[in-house]
């Protein structure tokens, strides 16, 4: 949906390799990689180091960047932004970085309300797992258990299908939003607060220009989610410059494919455009300073806009057979 737009724009994507996803266990295949789902500041690491490494390899590359990333890695993008806040001005990651585009974010997984679809509990789902890896009683003594804390029994046995034949996430919304699959108050749970606490974004200083785009029907990531985490990063950043589009009557996927213009617009603008920043990609104060908000879809429509496909129904394919190439 996005790799595929912007290498035939003429940009070079660097694709992360995060921890975990890919190679899951070591080398002698007694220790498992954790990918720490939920916990994106680990995978900003993996993003910066990943442009690094790009430069490594391929000197000729240019040194300006962006970040972009959608859901899961709407977050890390966003986490991205919150290193550079964190960064001197003489660390490499700084050279050249222009910018973040969160798209549906994932912020804090803990935060949304109950409305029946029960896939914004599966993030939280993911998360918990992930804390458990990080304050199991092998590693701090807490004690910590996801399945005893988190999950009932028959809530585990599923998620477990989920992990060993790593299913797709239609059929991991199957797999678990009926009832009875977490326990009581689950959502209290002090060790789950503490890990959503302190890997959430949204409650940091950013650092350098940011386009954050959100489906106002994301039934994953809720449109208020989202705005409660903008409003407080732009009370954090004084002299950020953040633009929130928000698309009326879309959800999780299709706003990707709606925003696709102002994105690679926004990126261009960035490399080839009046705003196009130069080093570090510019100090705090330049360029527009503090938050414009922007609702998308208010105005006449053909249809109503409840009328409208708020998923699509189709994905991107590699083509393997001769007739299907036109």
């Amino acid at each position: 949906m996005a790799p595929y737009p912007l290498a035939l724009a003429g940009y070079v994507v660097v694709g992360a390799d995060y921890a975990g996803l890919g190679v899951g266990r070591s080398a002698d295949g007694k220790e498992e990689i954790c990918h720490p789902y939920g916990a994106s500041a680990a995978q900003a690491a993996d993003v910066v180091y990943a442009v690094q490494a790009a430069r490594a390899a391929f000197p000729v590359l240019g040194k300006q960047w962006v970040v972009v990333g959608h859901s899961q890695g709407g977050g890390v993008a966003w986490a991205v932004a919150e290193w550079m806040a964190r960064a001197g001005e003489e660390e490499e990651a700084m050279e050249g970085y222009l910018g973040a585009i969160p798209i549906a974010p994932l912020t804090d997984c803990l935060d949304y309300e109950e409305r029946g679809d029960r896939r914004n509990e599966i993030v939280a789902m993911y998360a918990a797992r992930t804390a458990e890896m990080v304050y199991g009683k092998e590693r701090t003594g807490e004690g910590f258990s996801a399945r005893k804390e988190i999950f009932t029994e028959e809530g585990w046995r599923r998620l477990e299908l989920e992990l060993d034949h790593g299913v797709f996430i239609a059929v991991l919304v199957e797999l678990l939003k009926g009832p009875g699959m977490l326990r009581e108050g689950w959502r209290e749970n002090e060790t789950l607060k503490r890990f959503v606490r302190e890997t959430k974004v949204g409650a940091r200083e950013v650092r350098g220009p940011m386009l954050i785009v959100q489906g106002e029907e994301d039934p994953v990531i809720q449109v208020e989610t989202t705005a409660r985490a903008v409003e407080e990063m732009v009370r954090l950043s004084p002299g950020a410059e953040v633009k929130f589009v928000v698309f009326k009557g879309l959800g999780h996927d299709a706003v990707l494919y709606a925003s696709q213009r102002l994105w690679l617009g926004w990126i261009g603008e960035r490399f080839f455009g009046s705003d196009r920043r130069g080093g570090s990609g510019g100090s705090r104060g330049e360029g527009k300073e503090g938050l414009e908000k922007v609702v998308l879809g208010m105005g006449e429509t053909p249809r109503p806009l409840n009328a409208y496909q708020r998923e699509p129904n189709w994905v991107i394919k590699t083509v393997t057979e001769s007739w299907e190439i036109l």
